[in-house]
């Protein structure tokens, strides 16, 4: 004869369904979008709470899995879009919070609360982040991973092919001369892109200066370390309308100035 669940069992089975839960949303395309920061001493992956409720609207098996709906509220729901919509939102936060008590995942908030220099808006994804004293679960909060899934055969090829990579760095002495050759111009060709790029742009800022007393940069936020690869050469050009502008004189003493310098070292 079958026996009841014990509550040992049930607690063990719904431990079981929050670590998949953790374990589908850190590793599979299907979770919330995610980018790396550093929380006090230590680099961790968070993604943002409007984010976590976006991918879990489109997993409703897990909705019902985790937090179910009686037959009642699913049929007053059914006519009422509204109730619906509180509904989701409520099962959502429901979910979120499971992580955090699970310790899944921390609460963060922003080191930096206001816009960096030459920006008017707050980044979407902030590169320095903080425990934040509240633990519970909104949709404007930050979250980071503190859960670690088991590591998948694609780990183990990536890893593999960075320890096989610093042996052919250790080989490059016994490499052939024209693959040494060839090694050569590409270091030769970065760096001559960097040397062009970064040239253009002093040319430039130093005319738009001498003219306008603005600073106008192309490329602006090329140098910039607080922002993502991915918006290095967004926007492509623009004014630092925090910098203070410089009068027409004051440009003219400061030229005067630099001359006088130039000429005297040469």
């Amino acid at each position: 004869a079958s026996t009841a669940p014990t509550g040992t069992s049930r607690a063990d089975s719904r431990h079981a369904a929050e670590e998949h839960l953790a374990y589908v949303l850190r590793s599979a395309s299907t979770g919330p979008e995610s980018r790396s920061a550093r929380v006090g001493d230590v680099r961790l992956d968070f993604f943002r709470g409007k984010d976590f409720i976006a991918a879990m609207e489109k997993q409703p098996e897990i909705l019902d899995s985790l937090c179910p709906m009686k037959e009642n509220e699913r049929v007053a729901c059914e006519g009422d879009a509204t109730r619906a919509a509180k509904m989701l939102e409520a099962r959502i936060a429901h979910i979120g919070g499971l992580l955090l008590h699970r310790g899944y995942v921390v609460k963060c908030e922003r080191v930096f609360k206001d816009p960096r220099k030459g920006r008017t808006k707050l980044v979407k994804f902030p590169h320095y982040l903080q425990k934040s004293r509240d633990q519970t679960f909104t949709a404007d909060g930050f979250y980071a991973w503190m859960y670690t899934p088991p590591m998948s055969w694609a780990s183990v090829a990536v890893s593999a092919a960075f320890a096989l990579g610093v042996v052919l760095m250790c080989l490059f002495p016994l490499a052939p001369i024209w693959f040494k050759k060839v090694i050569l111009y590409v270091c030769l060709a970065i760096l001559g892109t960097f040397a062009v790029v970064f040239s253009v742009r002093a040319i430039v800022f130093a005319l738009v200066w001498i003219v306008l007393g603005e600073h106008f940069w192309i490329l602006p936020n090329l140098t910039d370390d607080e922002i993502p690869i991915n918006e290095l050469f967004t926007p492509p050009w623009g004014f630092d309308r925090s910098a203070k502008k410089i009068g027409l004189l004051q440009r003219i003493l400061g030229l005067s100035i630099g001359g006088a310098v130039v000429f005297g070292l040469y």
